[in-house]
């Protein structure tokens, strides 16, 4: 069947009828997605950056994997080695970071995130603060009458996780600005959520203050 459409398949990469496969990076199973071995080893072995570019290297890396955890968090203490204005400058400090963050990345994001179900109850929970915005999706597994993703410890399941640092302008934003800025993670995650025909429960810390744009949801 390739042949004659000139598709070459490659013997030693191609995975026929298999439970776990490698595609496209990520390592995909029957119930979820997560991080292959070699790219969590990549990040293990990452070189220290002595440059901006090497420092612009790590992000991308760690980018890579941002959807399987809460990536402006770790990645703070580095975002300033990014500014072509700031002269680059790597301290005993930031060099003990950068190896525990290593350890701890590896940890959040190597379970991955399950598949997504449209039929199954979801939960998008976005988070706001000074430095960042951050959002968990999320769906219902378990029996508990309760429609809240803290009815148990483990009913619920991640989906997706996205995060991002705030612009300068977005860092001076009121509380009720900033919780605003949840069209962010509705963006992110559309082509989930647009096609959920059970539940979207959209939660933020200041959710109560949202009187003025409940209309939109």
């Amino acid at each position: 069947m390739a042949r004659p459409v000139c598709i070459t398949l490659n013997p030693k990469k191609f995975q026929f009828a298999q439970d776990t496969v490698n595609f496209a990076g990520p390592t995909i199973t029957l119930t979820n997605i997560r991080p292959s071995t070699e790219f969590l080893d990549a990040i293990s072995n990452f070189p220290t950056p002595t440059d901006i570019t090497g420092a612009r290297a790590w992000f991308g890396l760690i980018n890579q994997g941002a959807y399987a955890f809460a990536m402006a968090r770790q990645m703070k203490p580095f975002r300033a080695l990014l500014k072509p204005s700031t002269t680059f400058c790597w301290t005993n400090e930031l060099d003990e970071v950068f190896h525990k963050s290593k350890e701890i990345i590896i940890q959040e994001m190597k379970e991955g995130v399950r598949l997504f179900y449209p039929s199954r109850m979801t939960c998008l929970a976005t988070d706001w603060s000074v430095d960042g915005i951050g959002f968990f999706l999320m769906q219902k597994y378990c029996q508990c009458s309760s429609k809240t993703p803290t009815c148990c410890n483990d009913g619920w399941k991640l989906c997706l996780v996205g995060s991002r640092f705030t612009h300068p302008a977005e860092s001076r934003y009121a509380a009720i600005e900033g919780e605003a800025l949840v069209v962010y993670a509705l963006h992110q995650t559309r082509y989930y959520v647009l096609a959920c025909t059970f539940l979207l429960q959209l939660t933020a810390s200041h959710y109560s203050r949202f009187g003025t744009t409940d209309h939109r949801h």
